[in-house]
């Protein structure tokens, strides 16, 4: 399924709906087996690195919220490293 909409350019709408299913464990509406869950979390992550994030703060679950400000950082660093400006 993610294959047909990243070749459909809509990456976001993978994020959105993994992001949705996280909510669902989040809130307690559901709840998949471990690997499921790992494979949600890592298809998000996934998603939102490649595409960013579907959502905003007021609407994310808690996983995309915590993953967003890391993501981030390492594009800002990798941003500054090709500039020059950070060497590690």
């Amino acid at each position: 399924m993610r294959e047909r909409i990243a070749q459909a350019g809509s990456l976001r709408a993978w994020q959105a709906v993994t992001d949705r299913m996280l909510s669902a464990i989040e809130k307690g509406y559901w709840k998949p087996d471990d690997a499921t869950r790992r494979r949600l979390l890592a298809g998000n992550a996934r998603a939102v690195a490649e595409a960013g994030a579907a959502c905003g703060s007021d609407s994310c679950s808690r996983a995309t919220q915590t993953l967003q400000p890391l993501l981030a950082g390492r594009a800002l660093a990798r941003a500054w490293r090709r500039r020059g400006v950070l060497e590690l």
